[in-house]
């Protein structure tokens, strides 16, 4: 009776010094190979699960579309979300000749476009909630400075954006006004 006594006693004693953390060290030096355990699993999934982010973040969008100006038509992404408008075309190394992304917004109102981690040069085309052009940035080239890189911006409000490849609005002779039209399919 008396050993089991000192037992709770002694075992009552640990359980403070642990969560009181009175003497830490003589705890870490108890349970070093539980705490190496837990920093070798640590540091194995820590990484994983940021790689597995950030290649979920720099995901492109996922719908595409037809869009077309006259008789030529573009296969375009659609950006509909926040997380999508903010990636757009970077860290893309090219773009299909015929392909395009369309960002939508929920109002028409002024959006600024940079070209920061963007690799290819673009035409940007901004258009009303009629789908005809208010701005065109054509040529704009990937910005090789680190900060800050120029905005480019309607001055006219415009619900979409229209990105392609650039030197696309010029050989297709495209004008402030002139409309895209959705391909139905």
């Amino acid at each position: 009776m008396m050993f089991k006594k000192r037992n709770e006693k002694h075992k009552t004693r640990k359980l403070e010094e642990i969560f009181c953390l009175k003497d830490f060290s003589a705890v870490v030096s108890q349970y070093r190979s539980a705490f190496f355990v837990c920093f070798c699993v640590f540091s194995v999934l820590v990484p994983q699960c940021l790689s597995a982010f950030f290649m979920r973040s720099v995901s492109f969008a996922e719908e595409t579309q037809k869009i077309c100006f006259q008789n030529q038509c573009f296969t375009i992404e659609i950006a509909l979300t926040e997380e999508q408008r903010m990636k757009g075309l970077m860290f893309r190394e090219d773009l299909p000749r015929d392909a395009g992304m369309f960002f939508i917004f929920d109002e028409p109102d002024i959006y600024g476009f940079w070209m920061k981690n963007t690799l290819i040069p673009l035409d940007m085309v901004w258009l009303d909630s009629d789908m005809k052009a208010v701005h065109i940035e054509e040529k704009v080239a990937p910005c090789k400075i680190e900060n800050p890189c120029p905005v480019y911006r309607n001055h006219v409000p415009a619900k979409y954006v229209l990105e392609l490849n650039a030197g696309t609005l010029q050989s297709l002779g495209f004008e402030v006004g002139d409309p895209f039209v959705f391909l139905d399919e």
